[in-house]
């Protein structure tokens, strides 16, 4: 089956790529003898009009065979003089260009519908309710309290959170006014997003400034961090990691409902747990879990007075020998801020750490009652991804125990909604990633990245499988991202690519007449060299990529 979706998504991108070769030199009058899909011994053939249409045994290309593409050929000339005028090179400098930018353009163009059909089919919001603050976070300064509904931002009304999201992203280090509604009644609120800068989330590669409040529309799981002298702690209390399930009759899940139970229950009550304890360094974020019942006397009302904290500050594991170990950072720190500036969530932290440059930041954590400080130095390093690529991250070495967030009911958009957000994030993923694509080429060009990233055939069958097993839009997204990549490697300006093909056009109209023949030769041979050389060192990547798996096969 692996090999059935690899021909599902190469024969379309090949073909769509061929297509427009093909409907541009037809626009412009150019007469195609042939259009073949795949190389290689033709499996069947068959005539549309004057044009012969083939496919071909070998998936790894195609072509478009026009008639006047060599204009000396007298042979060609004299044996169909009924296509006089149908030429390639009859026709002006122009047309042409066109015509070979228009294989490239069709793969961005049939991307683009890919990329928002797996959009189309989140059908599901978040509404705008705060779900909760970070203290010390610009959101908590501003007034912002959990089970907010926020109607507007700057006037501009907001129905989920994914536009109070973008709003706010839209407004680093600008004050923002936020009208709510809390418990029926309008309240106006002013707030100053912090300035961000990270990387961006689509490769990686380039840095994004965007403002960030501190709060989100998910809830904090009932997941406790127990202060050392807490007076419901220790070994026959609540620990650190504890999942509260239930106190006295009332299930619980999130904070606020811990917070409610608690009101409820202020003296001697029951309350089970569920008591996770970590596996060896190994086995990183991995854990076993057992329930547990103890008789706790809750005699305050407020989870703090009980040296009772959500679990999102504090670290659930430490990578030995990372920049997080150095810093002698351990299990159980919570942290309070980095370089003066209040930490919100553990995890969110060590994301942006490992989206920004390396560099030394000043953490504040607390530690068994005391409060110290560290400086921590991240480090970029290089790292084999899922395909076996090679990429540059920068490592951290901490984050938080998982589960610490409840997620509300979500509700459903309607069509017009849906529709205006796949068109607008499909269109900004095909441009952003077009963009990140050629940074990649600049880079490999330029030395300042790997060569070895160069994928083939091999690394292709390997994509298409891995995103086949993931379901149907896992595959169409994945066809989106190889015919971004089909179209900007056609336009490497390689002689026989069409990147090629367009440089010694835009030289031809500079100069105002045709290359010469000696010329044209040379560059087709330039290019035939280089395309049979780049073709060589994909699958020579691809066997050191995959060489077990190569070994395997050819032992069968």
């Amino acid at each position: 089956m692996s090999f059935v979706y690899f021909l599902l998504v190469i024969g379309p991108l090949v073909f769509f790529h061929e297509l427009g070769h093909y409907l541009a030199a037809r626009w412009f009058g150019v007469w195609c003898q042939q259009f073949a899909v795949g190389v290689g011994p033709v499996l069947f053939r068959f005539m549309v009009k004057d044009t012969e249409f083939s496919v071909r045994a070998l998936p790894l290309g195609g072509y478009v065979l026009m008639y006047g593409a060599d204009p000396e050929d007298e042979q060609e000339a004299e044996q169909f003089p009924e296509h006089s005028g149908k030429g390639l090179f009859s026709k002006p400098v122009w047309q042409r260009f066109i015509i070979y930018l228009a294989g490239p353009l069709m793969n961005l163009l049939i991307a683009a519908p890919m990329f928002i059909a797996v959009q189309l089919s989140d059908d599901m919001r978040a509404s705008a309710v705060v779900g909760y603050v970070g203290d010390g976070s610009r959101a908590a300064e501003s007034g912002l309290l959990p089970g907010d509904r926020i109607l507007s931002i700057d006037g501009e009304s907001v129905t989920y959170f994914d536009d109070v999201q973008a709003l706010i992203r839209a407004a680093p280090g600008r004050e923002i006014v936020i009208e709510v509604d809390r418990n029926g009644e309008t309240v106006s609120l002013r707030a100053t997003p912090d300035t961000i800068v990270a990387r961006d989330d689509i490769l990686g590669l380039r840095e994004v400034t965007f403002g960030q409040l501190g709060m989100g529309w998910v809830q904090q799981a009932s997941v406790v961090h127990v202060a050392t002298d807490s007076p419901v702690g220790g070994q026959d209390g609540l620990q650190t990691f504890d999942r509260i399930l239930r106190i006295g009759d009332a299930s619980v899940s999130s904070w606020l409902q811990f917070e409610a139970a608690l009101e409820r229950n202020t003296g001697p009550v029951s309350v089970v747990v569920e008591r996770r304890s970590a596996l060896p360094d190994s086995f990183a974020s991995l854990f076993v879990s057992r329930e547990v019942e103890l008789q706790l006397q809750m005699d305050g009302r407020d989870p703090a007075a009980l040296g009772l904290y959500p679990i999102h500050k504090t670290i659930w594991h430490v990578v030995p020998g990372s920049p997080a170990a150095v810093a002698g950072l351990q299990r159980g720190d919570r942290v309070i801020s980095a370089d003066g500036r209040p930490v919100i969530d553990i995890n969110t932290f060590s994301s942006l750490l490992s989206a920004q440059a390396p560099h030394t930041v000043e953490i504040e954590f607390e530690r068994d009652g005391v409060v110290m400080s560290r400086s921590l130095t991240t480090i970029e390093m290089e790292v084999t991804g899922e395909m076996r690529e090679v990429m540059d991250v920068v490592f951290v070495g901490f984050h938080g125990v998982e589960g610490t967030y409840v997620a509300p009911e979500l509700v459903k958009a309607p069509w017009s909604r849906r529709i205006s957000d796949a068109l607008r994030n499909g269109l900004r993923e095909t441009v952003e990633i077009s963009g990140a694509l050629v940074y990649i080429v600049g880079s490999m060009a330029s030395g300042h990245m790997s060569a070895s990233n160069v994928g083939g055939p091999i690394m292709m069958f390997d994509a298409a499988s891995r995103a086949a097993e993931a379901g149907w839009l896992s595959l169409l997204h994945m066809a989106g991202l190889l015919s971004v990549n089909l179209a900007i490697m056609n336009l490497v300006p390689v002689p026989g690519l069409d990147g090629g093909q367009l440089v010694l056009l835009t030289f031809e109209g500079i100069r105002r007449r045709p290359l010469s023949m000696r010329a044209r030769q040379i560059a087709g041979f330039v290019g035939i060299v280089c395309i049979v050389l780049l073709m060589l060192f994909a699958f020579k990547n691809d066997i050191e990529r995959y060489w077990v798996d190569v070994a395997v096969w050819l032992n069968g």
